[in-house]
């Protein structure tokens, strides 16, 4: 049996291509997946990065680590953002190491590793990024933004809007859950800015179309969709009017006017607060989970405040706060820059600050209703993942109370379990 090694430096929430080709390999008796790239055959470096200049460096360090320490015989394919295109030159260096492998696009990955593996498996349902959750699916229906945040590496790569047609989502899902052994509840529409879905191929936004799609498979209970950025009434009335939404992703950034407005955001402080209230208004049960900087170029802890602040008043779910990470090609690094000991005394002090709002987290269906678990202020955030009332995936070690769904999740779990097929 040949092996295959999927993997990365890090992973990136950008793609799901590693999930999908695990279900490739289950799928093919002839491969079968390792943990450790030195006994692979073929190695798979899916997840590189171009956050930062540092994290491009950190890619480059990866694969030429990889490449002196594989067998001899074993094929290199790497993918993700570090191929995209940018507006500065890499060092000749990078470009040496990067010719040793074979480079290929995430949007022909799995053709192409299908390709090697030689199987008969009908790639088309595979074409379309997306990877299955206990009675759930996660799909990215587009990938790209057009925003050009000042903090964003979308200002200096190739991070163009590449919607996928509706009719192929419709496709996908039909097929998934007509195939899938177990049912699917749960949907988690993901991308950089889904609420861009459509422009490209359409000439205007049509996520709501795209929530609205998915909302009609009646099998499914609820709808988790991220992230919402660029806002305008359809998509406002399809969130208010849906029933089948439960979670949203709304990224906050900052709730200093004068830094929201040093971001470059795409529509005002004012208008996203607005929203925000409107929904909590008239659609209290969905919970909006928000993201924001804590460290940004000649931000002050007043700043810092700020944002605390408008995040208690609103009663929105904190799930990230990112330290701000600078690099040459973005438009923020003409800014005065801080010390790094200053960003992460930021950050620190935030998330202090914010502990006690990081309470709710949407990941978990049993029997086609909505699980939230509220959180342990001394945890990090974690989440229980459920097949027909038996826990499938358990992330971090305990939880601190009995909750309403019986006797599923006992007040102490120990460890972690998942169930991984022909890993060895």
């Amino acid at each position: 049996m040949k092996k295959i090694y999927l993997g990365g430096l890090e992973a990136c929430s950008c793609h799901n291509e590693k999930k999908l080709l695990e279900n490739i390999i289950f799928d093919n008796d002839d491969w079968c997946l390792v943990n450790d790239y030195k006994m692979a055959d073929i190695i798979v470096i899916i997840d590189t990065c171009m956050g930062t200049y540092s994290r491009i460096e950190n890619s480059i360090n990866y694969i030429k680590r990889v490449l002196s320490t594989k067998k001899s015989d074993a094929r290199v394919v790497v993918s993700g953002c570090l191929l995209k295109k940018v507006n500065f030159a890499f060092p000749i260096e990078w470009i040496e190491i990067l010719e040793k492998t074979e480079q290929v696009s995430s949007d022909e990955l799995i053709k192409y590793v299908i390709n090697i593996l030689g199987t008969n498996i009908d790639s088309r349902r595979y074409l379309i990024p997306y990877s299955l959750l206990p009675n759930g699916i996660q799909i990215s229906p587009v990938e790209g933004c057009l925003n050009n945040c000042s903090f964003c590496k979308s200002t200096y790569m190739d991070f163009s809007l590449r919607s996928i047609p509706l009719n192929d989502i419709e496709l996908l899902m039909n097929n998934v859950i007509d195939k899938n052994d177990e049912p699917i509840y749960f949907i988690n529409a993901h991308s950089s800015n889904l609420s861009l879905y459509g422009v490209d191929l359409y000439g205007k936004p049509r996520a709501h179309e795209l929530i609205s799609t998915l909302s009609n498979i009646e099998q499914v209970k609820f709808i988790q969709a991220s992230a919402l950025i660029n806002w305008y009434p359809e998509l406002l009335k399809e969130i208010l009017n849906n029933p089948k939404i439960k979670s949203i992703f709304i990224s906050l950034e900052s709730g200093s006017e004068r830094i929201y407005n040093l971001m470059n955001r795409p529509i005002t402080l004012n208008k996203l607060v607005e929203i925000i209230k409107e929904i909590k208004k008239y659609r209290p049960d969905i919970i909006i989970n928000t993201e924001f900087i804590c460290g940004f170029p000649t931000e002050t802890k007043d700043d810092v405040d700020k944002t605390i602040d408008l995040v208690c008043e609103l009663d929105i779910n904190p799930l990230f706060i990112h330290p701000y990470e600078n690099s040459a090609q973005i438009p923020a690094s003409t800014l005065p820059q801080f010390s790094s000991g200053y960003i992460f005394e930021a950050y620190d002090y935030a998330n202090s600050k914010l502990s006690s709002y990081k309470h709710k987290f949407v990941y978990n269906v049993k029997n086609g209703e909505l699980l939230i678990l509220d959180k342990n202020p001394n945890l990090k955030m974690y989440k229980v993942m459920l097949v027909d009332g038996r826990i499938w995936y358990v992330n971090y070690n305990c939880f601190d109370k009995e909750y309403n769904v019986g006797d599923i999740i006992p007040k102490n779990i120990s460890g972690r379990s998942r169930i991984l097929r022909k890993q060895v």
